[in-house]
């Protein structure tokens, strides 16, 4: 985390509509944010956006949420990344660990979010 105490947080979702949900839910954390449409934008930009966190979306195209993880942990294997996500399919929540997940969130639980942030700090 930067000396200000500005949390740089990346959002990836396909949804606009989703991605400003999830930033209303950090309101009461100083942070700014990046937001990305999907996990091939995520990518390409994390390297040069070096977020301190990243939420997840898992599905989405052309590159899905567990693919871009993947990738992104390749290089950065201490990147701090979210899966959010509306699936129930344990498939998708072991393959997000396995991936190298910090964590995985359901969407009707976001609340959960801000606590998971903080309590790493």
């Amino acid at each position: 985390m930067k000396k200000d105490n500005v949390i740089k947080i990346m959002v990836v979702d396909d949804n606009k509509r989703m991605r400003e949900v999830i930033k209303d839910t950090l309101a009461m954390i100083p942070c700014s944010f990046i937001e990305c449409s999907n996990g091939q934008d995520a990518v390409d930009r994390y390297d040069s956006s070096l977020p301190d966190w990243v939420l997840m979306d898992v599905m989405m195209k052309p590159m899905n949420g567990i693919a871009a993880l993947s990738e992104i942990k390749k290089n950065h294997p201490e990147a701090k990344i979210i899966m959010v996500t509306n699936s129930v399919e344990e498939e998708i929540s072991t393959a997000s660990f396995k991936a190298g997940a910090t964590a995985f969130v359901r969407k009707e639980s976001l609340f959960q979010i801000p606590d998971l942030i903080l309590k790493s700090k």
